[in-house]
C-alpha cells in the first residue's frame, strides 16, 4: 500500500512568519478602526437628526395661537416660536389693572395679521378674540388700524406672566398665554376707556366681515334725554362685552334674553354693579367704568336708563349686521 504523500511544510525564512502576522494585525485594526469613524458618523448624524426631530415635536406641543378667517382654520402657531417669526420687540404702556407703566416683550398685532393673513384682514369689520375660560370680545379692525396694539407673551420685570389688579385690593390677573395691550400714551381716548379691549389669556384670532350693528340699538327719535345719553355710553363701554337682542361683543351675557336684566336686578344693585362691579361679585372680569369720567354717577343712571327703554322696547330682528367691503384684496 502507498504511503500518502505527506504536506510540505512553509517555513518563511528571516522572521516572515512574525511580519505576516503583524501585517494581518494592522489591516484588522485599520479595518476596525474605519467601522468605529463610521459608526461614530452615523451616532453624530443621528443625534443631530435627534435634535431638530425633537425641536419639531416641541413645537408641536403647549399653547397655540389659532388663527382663523369666518370660522375657518388659517394657521396654528406655536407661541414658543412666535418670537422667531416676527420681530419681537420690548414696549412699555400704561397698564389699566395696574394702574403703572409696566415692560413686556411681544409683536404689533398689526404685524402679526400681516404675515397670516396678508392684506386682506384690513377689508374684515371686525377681529373675534378667544381668550382662555371661554371668552369672547369682538374690537373693529379700525380700531387696530388706528391705534397700535400689541399681543405680548412675555413681563420683562418679573418671571410671573401677570398683572396687579390694583381695584381689586392686589389681587393678580393671570395673561398668560397673550396679552392684548394698547399704546395708551399716544391716544387719551385707549386711557379714558378703562380696561376695555386689554384682553388677558388671548388663545385665538377669528376675521369677521360683519358685527352686530349697535346703530339698530338706538332709542327712537324724541326719547327722553338721559336714554339718549344712556346709549352712547352703552355703545362706548358695554357693547364690546354685552349684546342687546344679539347685537354686541360675546364677552358677557346677554342684557335683554331670555328677561332683561332691569325684570330681575333691582336699580340699586344694578347700579351698584356697573359703579364697582369688584365690590358685587368677586373676582368679577367685568371692568368699572373710568374713574376719571366726567358726570360719571349721571352715565351711570343713564346707562341704565337706556336698559329699561331697551327692555319697553324689544327689537324686531336681532344682531343686524354691517358688512365690511365687498372689495377683494390681493393678499
Amino acid at each position: 500500500m502507498l504511503a500518502r504523500p505527506a504536506r510540505p511544510t512553509i517555513r518563511p525564512a528571516n522572521g516572515a512568519a512574525v511580519g505576516l502576522a503583524a501585517l494581518v494585525l494592522t489591516m484588522t485594526a485599520s479595518g476596525c478602526d474605519r467601522v468605529n469613524k463610521f459608526i461614530s458618523a452615523k451616532a453624530s448624524g443621528s443625534a443631530g437628526e435627534s435634535a431638530e426631530a425633537a425641536e419639531e415635536a416641541a413645537t408641536q406641543v403647549g399653547p397655540r395661537l389659532e388663527c382663523r378667517d369666518e370660522g375657518k382654520i388659517e394657521v396654528s402657531l406655536p407661541l414658543r416660536t412666535l418670537g422667531k417669526r416676527l420681530n419681537g420687540e420690548q414696549i412699555s404702556v400704561l397698564d389699566p389693572y395696574e394702574e403703572a407703566r409696566v415692560p413686556f416683550e411681544g409683536a404689533l398685532l398689526e404685524s402679526l395679521l400681516d404675515n397670516v393673513y396678508g392684506r386682506r384682514w384690513r377689508l374684515k369689520a371686525s377681529i373675534r378674540f378667544g381668550m382662555d375660560g371661554g371668552f369672547q370680545t369682538q374690537i373693529a379692525v379700525a380700531d387696530v388700524i388706528k391705534t397700535k396694539a400689541w399681543l405680548a407673551w412675555r413681563r420683562m420685570d418679573r418671571p410671573e406672566f401677570v398683572v396687579e389688579r390694583r381695584a381689586a385690593s392686589g389681587q393678580f390677573l393671570n395673561l398668560a398665554p397673550l396679552y392684548l395691550v394698547w399704546d395708551s400714551d399716544v391716544d387719551a381716548a385707549i386711557r379714558a376707556r378703562g380696561t376695555w379691549g386689554w384682553l388677558p389669556g388671548v388663545t385665538s384670532l377669528d376675521l369677521s366681515s360683519s358685527v352686530g350693528n349697535t346703530a339698530a340699538l338706538k332709542p327712537a327719535a324724541g326719547s327722553d334725554e338721559a336714554v339718549a345719553r344712556g346709549y352712547g355710553a352703552y355703545a362706548k363701554f358695554c357693547a364690546t362685552c354685552h349684546t342687546i337682542s344679539g347685537i354686541g361683543g360675546l364677552g358677557g351675557p346677554e342684557l335683554m334674553r331670555p328677561v332683561p336684566i332691569t325684570r330681575w336686578m333691582s336699580r340699586d344693585w344694578l347700579r351698584a354693579w356697573i359703579d364697582r362691579p369688584l365690590a358685587v361679585r368677586d373676582r368679577s372680569s367685568m371692568p368699572p367704568l373710568p374713574a376719571d369720567l366726567p358726570d360719571r354717577d349721571r352715565t351711570i343712571d343713564d346707562v341704565i336708563a337706556f336698559l329699561n327703554y331697551s327692555a319697553d322696547h324689544p327689537l324686531a330682528n336681532a344682531a343686524t349686521a354691517t358688512s365690511a367691503p365687498a372689495t377683494q384684496a390681493k393678499p
